[in-house]
């Protein structure tokens, strides 16, 4: 009799671990931020989705759907616990009560990118910088030294639409420097010089200005139950073995060649 009660109880712990895998974990990514998370012709791309897709292969008994959605609507399916996990938000846990967060998987650098003559070793902002002709996406939050730099006149700055354009402007000269995620600044060049119209030199880093984390967050609600509760702290220790290893720096890298 005591043989049969363990036997079942084997029997059904199994059936409940198997039926916690077998349940998918719904992950979803920005679809228009390139380059770290975009649609393509091969579907949901970019460096943090590559990440994700490597890490979920190193734990086949987790299985999960990823598909992309643009941001606004992840945040709100996320709040409302209608998804399991979005990606890469940075870490805004006053602002966004009901997110619980991952390890810290990547981190994206705002940087300052001129045209060679202007870039300097050791450079400081504003004072190297006075006088220079800004490139700006509309709409992007910067630094309190950059909004009073240009308050303030100490440079000029010119606003207009996507990464694409503002970069052509850099290597043609139209605008001095140009300010944004360096990772998206690579992404263009790498597109301009596929068209012919960047060489390959004539534009170079010339400050970090800031750096932010991207993680994967979860439904705060639903943090302690299946199939999240067995999947975060497994995919967290995949991460931080991805990053000691160089394997994420090794997808990243393939986005700037």
């Amino acid at each position: 009799m005591t043989r049969n009660i363990a036997t079942l109880f084997l029997i059904t712990s199994s059936f409940l671990i198997a039926s916690i895998h077998a349940t998918p974990i719904s992950i979803i990514g920005d679809d228009s931020y390139p380059p770290y998370s975009f649609k393509s012709n091969k579907g949901l791309d970019g460096i943090y989705t590559e990440i994700i897709k490597e890490a979920l292969k190193k734990l086949p008994e987790h299985k999960a759907e990823l598909k992309g959605l643009p941001w606004k609507r992840g945040l709100a399916d996320l709040e409302s616990g209608s998804i399991n996990a979005l990606f890469p938000p940075y870490k805004r846990e006053k602002e966004r009560p009901y997110m619980v967060y991952s390890v810290p998987i990547f981190e994206e650098k705002v940087v300052i990118f001129c045209n060679d003559k202007y870039v300097k070793d050791n450079a400081k902002f504003p004072d190297d910088f006075k006088g220079l002709k800004f490139g700006l996406n509309l709409g992007f939050l910067l630094t309190d030294a950059f909004n009073k730099a240009r308050t303030d006149k100490v440079i000029k700055v010119q606003e207009s639409k996507g990464s694409y354009g503002n970069v052509k402007k850099l290597v043609t000269g139209r605008i001095d420097c140009y300010i944004n995620d360096r990772y998206a600044i690579f992404h263009e060049l790498k597109r301009l010089k596929a068209e012919g119209v960047y060489k390959g030199s004539g534009v170079k880093e010339a400050l970090v200005m800031k750096s932010e984390w991207g993680y994967l967050a979860y439904t705060a609600s639903k943090q302690d139950a299946e199939p999240v509760k067995s999947f975060r702290p497994a995919f967290d220790k995949v991460i931080e073995e991805m990053k000691k290893s160089g394997e994420i720096q090794k997808i990243a890298k393939k986005y700037t060649e």
